[in-house]
């Protein structure tokens, strides 16, 4: 899969058909892509990579600076809250390869 030079780097394979299937998609109106990257980036949050997902964010600011839920999340990000499953090494999102 092509990568755009200014997206952040594919994460890896397992789990992440959403992200996969999302080569590049700023060409998309604002209204479209600022919630693709948005949920990008909180999927990334979601499994504790919190510097991509911050990158994903600024992503869909940058199409879009007045959507509240970049927005909000962002935030969240810059507060260092992380999800609290991934404070825990028994509960903490793990990449298991897949056939």
């Amino acid at each position: 899969m092509a990568e755009h030079p200014s997206s952040p780097a594919q994460g890896p394979p397992a789990g992440r058909g959403l992200i996969n299937s999302v080569t590049d998609p700023r060409p998309t109106s604002p209204e479209h892509a600022a919630p693709i990257l948005t949920t990008i980036g909180y999927i990334n949050w979601w499994e504790g990579t919190g510097s991509k997902a911050h990158q994903y964010l600024q992503l869909s600011l940058d199409t879009d600076p007045g959507y509240r839920f970049a927005r909000l999340t962002d935030h969240m990000l810059g507060a260092g809250i992380i999800a609290g499953w991934n404070t825990n090494k028994n509960t903490a999102y793990r990449n298991f390869d897949m056939p």
